[in-house]
């Protein structure tokens, strides 16, 4: 048996979390029956939200309990939970830590290896805006019920978080929790600096905290938004990183696709980037020569990819451009 110490930061100083803290997270993990039915997310992702209810100094062994967790169970940094019960958790901590901001607490526990492959090939990245291409790639690794995308705006770069695939609203603070672990992911990345331009929230303003957020974004918040999104300037996105290592970027990106081809067959783009890697150091390749690979036609391939909005095309371009980097 493998045991693993984790550190988690409060006021300033590390403390050792033992299994149950990162394990604790489930019998709920999910069975095979629900895997087709219901969104998960990364459980080492979902293990911030676990410090983050640490931090504030509430009883972890209740909260676990409170919401029919185990704390004995082995952790599973490979594993999956589902996003209902993961829901139930940020009620839950924004109910007994009664911190209508408890979500911006993430950004103070967040570290690259709590996103898996993502965190490590984000920080390896050329330049933020590949970091953040990473994530939008590899987003279903994370959680599937996000849908994230990256959009070029004049002088910005638009990030849109849709939670069109939550099948109920989401608690505001898990939203608040993933734009906060993003930023931080961001500074971590290109430097403590990194601001955005503008963050917009469809959550109502709360009233006991709405400083919070633009001492934390260090920019202009806007509640009751149409949308959740984050500005940034192209500058700031496209400025060459000196931390950048490609050599540990491609690792860590086949690390999240063979995790990707595990855990979800049914993405089409996933399992044919895996083929393409696969292929290329072959010489010529082609959409005919990959079908076969995956025993499909190429009409199929085709619909299939554009129901994933995506290409062939795209898909070899991006792929050949990471590996060559």
């Amino acid at each position: 048996m493998v045991v693993k110490i984790v550190f988690a930061k409060h006021g300033g100083e590390l403390y050792p979390m033992d299994n149950k803290i990162i394990s604790g997270i489930s019998k709920s993990l999910i069975k095979a029956s629900e895997e087709q039915s219901t969104n998960t997310t990364l459980v080492s992702a979902s293990t911030l939200l676990v410090q983050a209810v640490i931090a504030k100094g509430l009883d972890l062994d209740a909260f676990l309990a409170q919401l029919g967790i185990r704390p004995d169970e082995y952790n599973d940094p490979n594993g999956r939970i589902p996003v209902p019960l993961m829901q139930r958790a940020w009620r839950l901590a924004v109910e007994w830590s009664g911190d209508e901001c408890f979500g911006l607490g993430l950004a103070d526990v967040v570290q690259p290896a709590a996103l898996h492959g993502i965190g490590l090939s984000m920080i390896s990245s050329n330049s933020l805006r590949e970091a953040i291409e990473r994530v939008v790639c590899y987003q279903r690794f994370l959680s599937t019920a996000f849908m994230i995308s990256l959009n070029p705006e004049g002088d910005h770069y638009r990030i849109d978080f849709s939670t069109e695939r939550f099948r109920a609203t989401p608690d505001p603070a898990s939203i608040d929790g993933t734009l906060a672990v993003f930023v931080a992911m961001s500074r971590i990345t290109a430097g403590s600096t990194v601001r955005p331009v503008h963050v917009y929230l469809q959550r109502k303003s709360p009233a006991a905290c709405a400083t919070r957020y633009r001492h934390y974004f260090g920019c202009p918040v806007t509640f009751s938004s149409v949308s959740n999104q984050i500005l940034f300037d192209r500058e700031t996105f496209d400025r060459p990183l000196p931390t950048a290592n490609p050599d540990l970027a491609r690792i860590n990106d086949q690390v999240v696709i063979e995790y990707l081809e595990r855990f979800d067959p049914q993405t089409l783009s996933a399992r044919l980037r895996t083929q393409i890697i696969d292929a290329l150091p072959g010489g010529t390749i082609s959409e005919e020569s990959i079908v076969q690979r995956l025993n499909m036609s190429l009409r199929s391939l085709q619909r299939q990819l554009k129901n994933e909005r995506t290409s062939y095309k795209e898909i070899l371009a991006g792929t050949r451009q990471q590996l060559a980097q």
